[in-house]
């Protein structure tokens, strides 16, 4: 949605195929940090710098990004399944 013109307009997007290692946040510790045992939340590693991105397609499921975190030396983000 654009709201100088007031109306919704097709956004643009890249695909960039990235090597990663996920794993699934363990129930417990999803419950303490989110609340809920519910979500499918999993945890992406990466070994260099990656492009900015909120949403992340892995194995056919769609993800947003809750939040950017450090693992060790390497970037990380934990990511929540959505519907797409």
């Amino acid at each position: 949605y654009n709201p100088e013109t007031g109306e919704y307009e097709q956004g643009t997007f890249e695909v960039v195929a990235v090597p990663c290692y996920a794993s699934f946040m363990n129930k417990g510790k999803q419950f303490e940090e989110y609340g809920s045992r519910d979500k499918e939340i999993i945890i992406v590693r990466f070994n260099h710098d990656v492009p900015l991105f909120d949403k992340a397609e892995l194995k056919g499921k769609f993800y947003r990004v809750l939040e950017e975190t450090q693992v060790k030396d390497k970037k990380a983000f934990r990511l929540e399944r959505v519907a797409e």
